[in-house]
Protein backbone atom coordinates (compact mmCIF):
# COMPACT_ATOMS: atom_id res chain seq x y z
CA UNK A 1 0.00 0.00 0.00
CA UNK A 2 1.16 3.42 -0.92
CA UNK A 3 0.28 6.41 0.83
CA UNK A 4 -1.57 8.55 -2.22
CA UNK A 5 -1.29 11.82 0.11
CA UNK A 6 2.51 11.76 -0.48
CA UNK A 7 2.98 14.60 -2.15
CA UNK A 8 7.15 14.69 -2.38
CA UNK A 9 8.32 16.24 -5.98
CA UNK A 10 10.55 14.87 -8.94
CA UNK A 11 12.71 17.63 -8.18
CA UNK A 12 13.22 16.91 -4.55
CA UNK A 13 14.03 13.03 -5.16
CA UNK A 14 16.87 14.47 -7.93
CA UNK A 15 18.21 16.87 -5.84
CA UNK A 16 18.69 14.65 -2.85
CA UNK A 17 20.16 11.86 -5.62
CA UNK A 18 22.55 14.47 -6.74
CA UNK A 19 23.81 15.22 -3.08
CA UNK A 20 24.77 11.50 -2.43
CA UNK A 21 28.62 10.07 -3.02
CA UNK A 22 29.56 8.84 -6.13
CA UNK A 23 32.38 9.73 -9.20
CA UNK A 24 32.30 13.20 -10.60
CA UNK A 25 30.79 12.08 -13.70
CA UNK A 26 27.81 10.78 -11.96
CA UNK A 27 26.98 13.21 -9.94
CA UNK A 28 27.37 15.49 -12.99
CA UNK A 29 24.94 13.57 -14.51
CA UNK A 30 22.46 13.68 -11.77
CA UNK A 31 22.68 17.86 -11.08
CA UNK A 32 21.93 18.15 -14.95
CA UNK A 33 19.03 16.02 -14.27
CA UNK A 34 17.92 17.96 -11.64
CA UNK A 35 18.54 21.25 -13.27
CA UNK A 36 16.57 19.50 -16.50
CA UNK A 37 13.45 18.73 -15.03
CA UNK A 38 11.21 21.67 -16.12
CA UNK A 39 7.80 21.96 -14.72
CA UNK A 40 8.12 18.23 -13.93
CA UNK A 41 10.54 19.11 -11.19
CA UNK A 42 7.25 20.33 -9.26
CA UNK A 43 5.34 17.44 -9.44
CA UNK A 44 4.62 15.24 -6.95
CA UNK A 45 6.58 12.06 -8.25
CA UNK A 46 3.24 9.97 -7.61
CA UNK A 47 0.93 11.85 -9.95
CA UNK A 48 3.19 11.57 -13.04
CA UNK A 49 1.68 9.38 -15.98
CA UNK A 50 3.86 8.83 -19.24
CA UNK A 51 2.24 11.37 -21.24
CA UNK A 52 4.07 13.91 -18.24
CA UNK A 53 6.97 12.35 -19.43
CA UNK A 54 6.80 12.53 -23.20
CA UNK A 55 6.06 16.63 -23.14
CA UNK A 56 8.91 16.64 -21.35
CA UNK A 57 10.71 15.25 -23.69
CA UNK A 58 9.24 17.29 -26.33
CA UNK A 59 10.47 20.26 -24.62
CA UNK A 60 13.91 19.03 -24.23
CA UNK A 61 13.92 18.35 -27.86
CA UNK A 62 12.33 21.50 -29.27
CA UNK A 63 13.66 24.07 -26.42
CA UNK A 64 13.72 24.22 -23.22
CA UNK A 65 12.32 27.87 -21.72
CA UNK A 66 14.44 27.56 -18.40
CA UNK A 67 17.42 27.74 -20.71
CA UNK A 68 16.62 30.71 -23.70
CA UNK A 69 14.53 27.65 -25.47
CA UNK A 70 17.64 26.11 -26.26
CA UNK A 71 17.13 22.53 -26.79
CA UNK A 72 19.43 19.29 -26.27
CA UNK A 73 20.88 16.33 -29.01
CA UNK A 74 18.57 13.43 -28.52
CA UNK A 75 21.91 11.52 -27.18
CA UNK A 76 21.64 14.17 -24.35
CA UNK A 77 18.13 13.74 -23.99
CA UNK A 78 18.26 9.88 -23.97
CA UNK A 79 21.05 9.77 -21.01
CA UNK A 80 18.14 12.12 -19.69
CA UNK A 81 15.78 9.68 -19.82
CA UNK A 82 17.91 6.95 -18.54
CA UNK A 83 18.91 8.78 -15.26
CA UNK A 84 15.12 9.94 -14.56
CA UNK A 85 13.97 6.42 -15.02
CA UNK A 86 16.36 4.95 -12.47
CA UNK A 87 15.44 7.58 -10.30
CA UNK A 88 11.74 6.41 -10.75
CA UNK A 89 12.47 2.26 -9.86
CA UNK A 90 14.65 4.29 -6.88
CA UNK A 91 11.52 5.52 -5.96
CA UNK A 92 9.33 2.74 -6.35
CA UNK A 93 11.97 0.42 -4.18
CA UNK A 94 11.70 3.39 -1.57
CA UNK A 95 8.15 2.40 -1.42
CA UNK A 96 7.22 5.97 -2.62
CA UNK A 97 5.51 5.40 -6.00
CA UNK A 98 3.82 2.22 -6.75
CA UNK A 99 5.22 1.69 -10.26
CA UNK A 100 7.27 3.34 -12.81
CA UNK A 101 5.43 5.26 -15.88
CA UNK A 102 6.64 3.97 -19.45
CA UNK A 103 9.34 5.43 -20.67
CA UNK A 104 8.57 5.42 -24.66
CA UNK A 105 11.27 7.17 -26.85
CA UNK A 106 11.57 4.65 -29.29
CA UNK A 107 10.41 6.93 -32.31
CA UNK A 108 12.73 9.82 -33.39
CA UNK A 109 12.02 13.32 -34.17
CA UNK A 110 15.09 13.87 -36.21
CA UNK A 111 16.75 12.75 -39.11
CA UNK A 112 19.89 10.14 -38.54
CA UNK A 113 22.50 11.49 -39.88
CA UNK A 114 23.75 9.09 -42.72
CA UNK A 115 27.22 8.20 -44.54
CA UNK A 116 26.85 11.31 -46.82
CA UNK A 117 26.82 13.72 -43.74
CA UNK A 118 30.46 12.39 -42.33
CA UNK A 119 33.51 14.44 -42.33
CA UNK A 120 35.60 13.71 -45.53
CA UNK A 121 39.14 13.44 -46.10
CA UNK A 122 39.37 16.61 -47.35
CA UNK A 123 37.53 18.41 -44.59
CA UNK A 124 39.89 16.58 -42.22
CA UNK A 125 43.13 18.08 -43.55
CA UNK A 126 41.68 21.76 -43.63
CA UNK A 127 40.80 21.93 -40.20
CA UNK A 128 44.16 20.58 -39.07
CA UNK A 129 45.92 22.83 -40.89
CA UNK A 130 43.13 26.03 -39.84
CA UNK A 131 44.07 24.98 -36.60
CA UNK A 132 47.66 25.20 -36.72
CA UNK A 133 47.77 28.89 -38.61
CA UNK A 134 47.28 32.67 -36.65
CA UNK A 135 44.61 34.25 -37.83
CA UNK A 136 43.33 37.76 -36.65
CA UNK A 137 41.99 37.16 -33.41
CA UNK A 138 42.49 34.07 -33.35
CA UNK A 139 45.94 32.44 -32.47
CA UNK A 140 47.64 29.43 -34.12
CA UNK A 141 46.26 26.23 -31.28
CA UNK A 142 49.48 23.46 -32.00
CA UNK A 143 48.02 21.88 -29.25
CA UNK A 144 44.35 21.20 -31.09
CA UNK A 145 46.08 20.29 -33.87
CA UNK A 146 47.54 17.11 -31.87
CA UNK A 147 44.11 16.42 -30.21
CA UNK A 148 42.67 16.14 -33.33
CA UNK A 149 45.06 13.99 -35.09
CA UNK A 150 44.63 11.44 -32.16
CA UNK A 151 41.35 11.56 -32.19
CA UNK A 152 41.05 10.77 -36.29
CA UNK A 153 44.13 8.28 -35.46
CA UNK A 154 42.64 6.20 -32.80
CA UNK A 155 39.04 7.31 -31.76
CA UNK A 156 39.41 8.08 -28.00
CA UNK A 157 37.31 10.30 -25.93
CA UNK A 158 38.20 14.03 -25.49
CA UNK A 159 38.67 13.41 -21.73
CA UNK A 160 41.18 9.75 -22.04
CA UNK A 161 42.49 12.53 -24.79
CA UNK A 162 43.36 15.29 -22.09
CA UNK A 163 44.42 12.42 -19.83
CA UNK A 164 47.02 10.76 -21.91
CA UNK A 165 50.19 10.64 -20.46
CA UNK A 166 54.03 10.37 -22.39
CA UNK A 167 53.98 6.90 -20.14
CA UNK A 168 51.24 5.43 -21.92
CA UNK A 169 52.36 6.29 -25.46
CA UNK A 170 53.98 3.12 -26.71
CA UNK A 171 55.62 3.90 -29.61
CA UNK A 172 58.11 0.31 -30.47
CA UNK A 173 54.93 -1.65 -30.42
CA UNK A 174 52.57 0.98 -32.43
CA UNK A 175 49.98 1.32 -29.01
CA UNK A 176 48.33 3.62 -27.04
CA UNK A 177 47.24 2.32 -23.56
CA UNK A 178 44.62 3.96 -21.98
CA UNK A 179 44.36 3.97 -18.81
CA UNK A 180 43.30 7.29 -17.13
CA UNK A 181 40.99 10.18 -18.18
CA UNK A 182 40.85 14.22 -17.56
CA UNK A 183 38.23 15.38 -14.95
CA UNK A 184 35.53 17.37 -16.53
CA UNK A 185 37.53 20.35 -15.49
CA UNK A 186 41.11 19.47 -16.79
CA UNK A 187 42.28 20.22 -13.42
CA UNK A 188 42.96 16.04 -12.48
CA UNK A 189 43.64 12.78 -13.85
CA UNK A 190 41.06 10.54 -12.87
CA UNK A 191 39.76 6.97 -13.29
CA UNK A 192 38.12 5.36 -16.19
CA UNK A 193 34.38 4.37 -15.98
CA UNK A 194 34.89 1.25 -16.37
CA UNK A 195 37.90 -1.51 -16.54
CA UNK A 196 36.33 -2.34 -19.85
CA UNK A 197 37.42 1.19 -20.10
CA UNK A 198 40.98 0.55 -20.32
CA UNK A 199 42.28 -0.59 -23.82
CA UNK A 200 45.41 -0.39 -25.69
CA UNK A 201 44.75 0.48 -29.55
CA UNK A 202 47.05 -0.23 -32.02
CA UNK A 203 47.82 3.36 -33.54
CA UNK A 204 48.85 4.26 -36.93
CA UNK A 205 52.41 5.93 -37.50
CA UNK A 206 50.78 10.05 -38.80
CA UNK A 207 49.50 9.64 -35.15
CA UNK A 208 52.88 9.55 -33.62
Amino acid sequence: WIDPANKVTVGYLARKWAEQPGRDSTIHNRKFLASNLGTLGDMPIGTVVSSDITAWRDTLLYGRPWKNNKPLSETSIANLASALSTLFKRAMEDNIIPRVPKFDFSKSTKVKPTRADLITDAELKALIKHAGKDYPRSPARPWLVTMIIVAIGTGMRVSEICGLQVDNIDRLNGKIHVLEQSDRNGDKLVPLKSDSSKREIPTPDFVF
